[in-house]
């Protein structure tokens, strides 16, 4: 038996949300949770506009199994050079 439980977002918190549209099935954006709806969220892309003023982040009605938690940042490391002569 399998137990799963949802993420609660909050607004204000970075995401990603799934695109189910045809041609960018599965693709996830980044945005921001702007409304919590119960059992769908409002959000504000980081990287999509709006189709007829491209000034404006797109905001749109989202699934809850639609929205994830944004990946962690990772830094680089860094690793000195070594000097093979």
């Amino acid at each position: 038996m399998a137990f799963t439980t949802r993420k609660v977002f909050q607004v204000g918190e970075e995401v990603e949300v799934c695109s189910k549209q045809d041609g960018f099935h599965g693709s996830y954006y980044e945005a921001t949770v702007i409304e919590n709806l119960g059992d769908k969220y409002k959000v504000k892309y980081k990287n999509l506009v709006e189709e007829d003023d491209m000034s404006t982040a797109l905001e749109e009605i989202a699934e809850v199994d639609e929205v994830r938690p944004l990946c962690p940042k990772v830094k680089p490391l860094l690793i000195e050079p070594i000097n093979l002569c």
